[in-house]
């Protein structure tokens, strides 16, 4: 008579329930792990493009100045709040102008803030000579 063991076969093929589970668990922690790591990621990214978006937008605004008569230099000092830049509202832009007078330059700042998880700034500074010294 052939007994149940000889009709099941050799039993050492599968896995068995534990192992499945621990393969399971292992499996979960690796892809919960690659879930954080793309939130971070897209986190980074979305900061990144703002930093760069900061950025353009103060270099355009220092290349306008740069190309002005350097006598209208001093007249560009202002802010431009938020909402105001067109195309951007949730960016604003601040130009501030130091005019050293006896040497005949100015140190011009823009700094454009946006507001995160809190307030962050980028800013870019230049020296402007005056071409016509009186």
């Amino acid at each position: 008579m052939i007994s149940f063991r000889e009709k099941l076969g050799n039993r050492d093929n599968g896995f068995t329930l534990l192992e499945v589970m621990i393969a399971m668990t292992v499996l979960s922690f690796a892809l919960l792990s690659l879930a954080s790591m793309a939130a971070t990621v897209i986190r980074g990214n979305a900061y990144s493009h703002k930093v760069a978006t900061a950025t353009a937008l103060a270099q355009d605004e220092m290349e306008r100045i740069k190309s002005l008569n350097y006598s209208l230099i001093p007249a560009q000092e202002g802010v431009e709040d938020y909402g105001t830049i067109t195309g951007y509202p949730n960016f604003s832009r601040a130009v501030t102008v130091n005019t050293d007078s006896l040497n005949h330059f100015s140190t011009i700042t823009v700094t454009v803030s946006w507001v995160d998880t809190r307030t962050r700034t980028v800013s870019i500074d230049t020296i402007i000579h005056d071409p016509n010294p009186t």
